[in-house]
């Protein structure tokens, strides 16, 4: 396998992928960001996937260097602010994957980021 860069989301301007993978990474940003109220949201995820290293035959997906997104843009390099929440409230498609966690409609994060302009 491979060690290439697998690229999930960016800081700015979300893609939306199809596979199962990238739904779940997707899914992961968007409960993060449901449950802290908006006040924390992980982007820029990447990883790489690879043969574990205590198990040779398991393929393991190492996630790396992400970026985050604050109300205040006060978590580091990268940080957007409510321009980097708000990117991905306008950009993210709920997935079956954020159905069976029972997260919020993009709407309902939206509804919060308006209150906190």
């Amino acid at each position: 396998m491979s060690s290439a860069v697998l690229k999930f989301s960016g800081t700015i301007g979300m893609r939306n992928h199809i596979d199962k993978r990238s739904a779940t990474i997707m899914a992961f940003s968007h409960f993060v960001l449901e449950n802290t109220a908006c006040e924390y949201m992980f982007a820029d995820i990447q990883g790489s996937v690879d043969r574990g290293i205590l198990r040779e035959q398991a393929l393991v997906l190492t996630l790396f260097d992400p970026m985050t997104h604050t109300p205040r843009g006060e978590s580091g390099m990268g940080d957007f602010g409510l321009e980097g929440l708000q990117d991905f409230a306008t950009s993210h498609q709920c997935t079956n994957i954020c159905h069976s966690l029972g997260l919020c409609a993009t709407s309902a994060i939206q509804e919060t980021l308006d209150q906190m302009n």
